[in-house]
């Protein structure tokens, strides 16, 4: 059974200097993580949070996904 989470908006990190598109294929990394279905993954999920610009993201698929 899914832990219950609130999952916040994310915002891009300001693109670099020199950048003329959007800059988010160059100021983000989005790696796939598990569902926190158990409480290991949930207390991974804690631990990625802890870092300073780094945050969880949720699809509408249903997929996770930390993102640094």
């Amino acid at each position: 059974m899914p832990l219950p989470l609130t999952v916040l908006p994310t915002q891009a990190p300001d693109p670099p200097l020199g950048c003329l598109e959007c800059g988010h294929c160059c100021t983000y990394v989005a790696v796939g993580i598990n569902a926190p279905t158990r409480l290991r993954y949930a207390t991974d999920l804690l631990w990625y949070l802890y870092h300073e610009r780094v945050s969880v993201h949720l699809d509408l698929d249903g997929e996770w996904s930390v993102i640094f």
